[in-house]
């Protein structure tokens, strides 16, 4: 069963290059509706979202690792 969190209403105009674009997806069999191509265009834009958060966390983890300098004391003795 669906929550109520989980439904959005959306009632607006797209216009201009926003317009064109879903027109032109429509024309190739791309998408079939507005709705789809609102709903793909949100997929694709979270995903993005979603890649950019993992390079930031990758380049962080990246500084940290080589900010890391062995504790001298700890080194095993041979």
């Amino acid at each position: 069963m669906r929550e109520k969190d989980d439904v959005v209403h959306v009632r607006c105009i797209i216009k201009g290059e926003p317009a064109r674009m879903i027109r032109e997806l429509k024309r190739r069999g791309t998408v079939t509706s507005v709705k789809e191509a609102v709903v793909q265009g949100i997929f694709t834009y979270y995903d993005t979202i979603l890649q950019l958060d993992l390079k930031r966390l990758e380049v962080e983890r990246s500084r940290d690792s080589t900010s890391y300098t062995p504790d001298e004391d700890n080194t095993p003795e041979h």
